[in-house]
């Protein structure tokens, strides 16, 4: 199970700014992680979220997630087309619309 998050590995969000690369020489912002969790990024029309997990109340991330985070943000094609809740419900009303008229 390779998604298993070892304590070890995890980054707090509180200690990303520590893991990124500065900006004009001065750390990322402590609410970057956050806001990249959150809310994501807009890249190629397509929102792209930082992976993150709750461990005792806190956020964590680890390298790899950072890494596929930051890959995907290069690649928009990458980003996870994954529907939300009211989309799929949506879909699912039309689908039966569908079978109704089909007499299915």
């Amino acid at each position: 199970m390779g998604d298993v998050l070892d304590i070890r590995d995890a980054i707090w969000l509180t200690d990303l700014p520590d893991h990124l690369p500065r900006k004009n020489g001065k750390k990322q912002n402590l609410c970057t992680g956050f806001r990249w969790a959150g809310r994501g990024i807009l890249a190629g029309g397509k929102r792209v979220k930082l992976r993150t997990i709750r461990i005792g109340g806190r956020l964590a991330t680890r390298k790899t997630w950072l890494a596929e985070f930051m890959e995907r943000l290069s690649n928009p094609q990458l980003a996870d087309d994954s529907l939300t809740p009211s989309q799929i419900k949506r879909e699912h009303h039309v689908a039966e619309r569908q079978l109704v008229a089909m007499g299915i």
